[in-house]
């Protein structure tokens, strides 16, 4: 398996327990969405979780530390028995209001050496934000 192809499978494999724990919070699919991307060159995983289950920090935009800790807790734990994937994560939290920040961060300002990993193989089942719109007005909606 080529370097790119093994730094995919990692990332569906996070995804797949941050899955785990939005079942666990009781959180619905669509109800919160993933987003990632990865350097092929630093061997780092960009993943986003965008939610409105999320609590923001008072007089702050940002999500409230304790949910950050809870699902960073989670994965630690979850990924213990290998750590190396675990380190290569730098997570990212937002609200449904902030989630146009993290599809921008996470798309188009890509880097040579970064890879795109595909909304619908991190949100299986739910209509990509970045296309439902164009989807809608195909369709004759608004």
């Amino acid at each position: 398996m080529d370097h790119a192809a093994d730094l995919k499978a990692k990332a569906l494999r996070i995804a797949g327990e941050i899955h785990q724990y939005a079942s666990e919070k009781g959180w619905t699919p669509g109800s919160y969405q993933i987003f990632a991307n990865m350097n092929t060159s630093w061997g780092i995983i960009r993943i986003g979780v965008a939610s409105d289950h999320f609590k923001k920090d008072s007089g702050y935009d940002e999500v409230s530390d304790e949910d950050f800790v809870d699902l960073i807790k989670y994965l630690q734990r979850e990924l213990s028995g290998d750590p190396g994937l675990y380190e290569s994560i730098s997570l990212n939290l937002c609200t449904f209001d902030d989630s146009a920040g993290l599809t921008t961060f996470y798309y188009p300002n890509l880097e040579s050496d970064d890879v795109e990993i595909d909304f619908a193989d991190l949100n299986p089942g739910v209509v990509d934000p970045r296309t439902a719109f164009v989807r809608a007005s195909s369709q004759g909606g608004n």
